[in-house]
């Protein structure tokens, strides 16, 4: 009986070994206030690695290998200009389900949809005035599910431009794996005088093994904000 016992006990212990554990979350932040480095590569015709290298130096250490492997023949996507609608327009847009205001301030939302899980992204800038700076960011959050749902990885990356120039004055990127919602923020400085700026987010997701499509991505907007510092 004691043998039994014994036994029986240790059936249990093994199969404890195999039940699967959920996987830990990890997310990996960097961000850049370099405009001179931005201006230079901004639009080229470089991998998603060698941007991170350029703008976030060491970071290609940081991340888990086999996403450096795929980030080094991956090529760089940049917000398209086309797709960054003038603040006119997206005034226009509030009346659409889309999109909403935050502050008097237009956020255009989009929704990332394979028919299983679903995430919103939106993009927002709050001005900081007192201590002459700036805040942006782009966000991604699963939303179905359910909102605690994980997926394999959520990455963001968020571009600040003043005066609708043809280059950011500041970026940030985030890296997010087994993950249901990630920030891509920064912080930058205002300029003096009256200036415009407007936020714009590149958001990418992947979803769980047997989706389709296996990954999908989007881009997102603010409208532009006029400030007098």
């Amino acid at each position: 009986m004691k043998l039994k016992y014994i036994f029986s006990i240790s059936i249990i212990l093994l199969s404890l070994l195999f039940i699967p554990t959920a996987l830990a979350k990890e997310s990996y932040h960097f961000s850049s206030n370099d405009s001179a480095v931005l201006a230079k590569i901004y639009g080229t015709n470089i991998t998603t690695a060698q941007f991170m290298e350029k703008l976030y130096p060491g970071s290609l250490k940081v991340l888990p290998k086999d996403t450096v492997e795929r980030l080094k023949t991956e090529p760089m996507v940049w917000p398209d200009p086309k797709k960054i609608r003038s603040a006119e327009t997206q005034m226009n847009a509030t009346k659409s389900s889309k999109s909403n205001t935050v502050n008097g301030r237009v956020i255009v939302n989009d929704i990332i949809n394979n028919g299983i899980y679903s995430v919103t992204d939106l993009s927002v800038q709050t001005p900081y005035k007192s201590s002459g700076q700036i805040g942006y960011m782009s966000y991604t959050k699963v939303t179905r599910p359910t909102s605690a749902t994980t997926i394999p990885e959520i990455s963001v990356t968020s571009y600040i431009y003043r005066d609708g120039g043809t280059s950011p004055i500041a970026t940030s990127t985030e890296y997010g794996f087994n993950t249901n919602e990630e920030i891509a923020d920064g912080i930058t400085s205002l300029s003096r005088g009256y200036h415009s700026y407007y936020t714009a987010g590149y958001h990418y997701v992947v979803w769980p093994v047997g989706s389709f499509p296996p990954y999908q991505a989007c881009q997102t907007a603010t409208a532009y904000q006029w400030i007098n510092y």
